[in-house]
């Protein structure tokens, strides 16, 4: 081939090709200069990391003391659960062999009532006018009944402190089931049903009502502390000695599973 025909014949082409060689070596050049060195830097990286996953980081003796510090913790959490989780006493838990728990309900609350009624107007205490605030819920849905059972429980409660203690009105009760409940969003780790109580009494009732509800009656297995979510008290300026108290009571329950299962 003569090389001088092929030059002038093609003069233009090789000299493209020879431009795009030139131009890819220095641009090659470029990219490994820059981005080769962190790419090996990252692919060094990698490679060290999955050594340091395949070895074992923790020793036998560290994993049996984090055992047993797991389980310390959980005796813990069951100790502080017992004490804070509202015990419902044995009449105001649905039997099944009873009925439906509907039914137990409504019986149990005309129990209650009629008993606070004649308790109440020899004590001389005045209850509140919408019969105790004891609700009847316009549903079957066994949990929520369970649930106002429970809120029943805990009015007997307080309704009987309140006149051993000398309390001369209830002017509200008040209950409202955890927001959570029934809900998409579900409940949180602890569930809690809030009973709040309005009293217009003196001084001295509404210390020894309060003194009754944190002090368990010895030798009784159901009696407990009651949990107090809030209290305000506030004296009268007309009144020497008298005082209207706002307290809201908690009834928890420890929920077992989260979120929508929570129920």
């Amino acid at each position: 081939m003569d090389f001088e025909n092929y030059w002038q014949e093609n003069k233009k082409a090789v000299i493209s090709i020879g431009c795009g060689l030139l131009v890819f070596m220095i641009a090659n050049l470029l990219v490994n200069s820059t981005v080769g060195g962190k790419l090996k830097d990252a692919k060094r990286d990698r490679a060290d990391k999955q050594r340091e996953l395949r070895q074992e980081r923790y020793t036998s003796e560290a994993k049996g003391l984090a055992a047993e510090d797991n389980e310390r913790l959980f005796a813990a959490y069951g100790a502080l659960a017992a004490s804070v989780v509202f015990r419902t006493r044995p009449g105001f838990v649905p039997d099944p062999a009873l009925g439906s728990v509907a039914g137990q309900y409504f019986t149990r609350v005309e129990q209650v009532r009629d008993r606070l009624s004649r308790r109440a107007s020899r004590s001389g205490l005045r209850p509140p006018d919408d019969a105790w605030g004891i609700e009847m819920p316009d549903t079957n849905i066994e949990p929520v009944i369970v649930r106002h059972m429970e809120a029943l429980d805990l009015i007997d409660r307080v309704a009987n402190m309140a006149i051993d203690a000398g309390v001369s009105r209830i002017t509200r009760i008040q209950v409202d089931l955890d927001s959570g409940f029934g809900s998409k969003k579900g409940l949180d780790r602890l569930e809690r049903t809030k009973l709040r109580f309005e009293f217009d009494t003196s001084a001295a009732s509404m210390s020894s009502l309060i003194t009754m509800t944190q002090t368990p009656v010895e030798g009784d297995e159901q009696s407990q502390a009651l949990a107090i979510d809030e209290l305000e008290v506030k004296g009268e300026r007309n009144r020497a000695g008298h005082v209207k108290a706002d307290v809201t009571f908690t009834i928890v329950r420890v929920t077992e599973r989260l979120g929508e299962d929570a129920r």
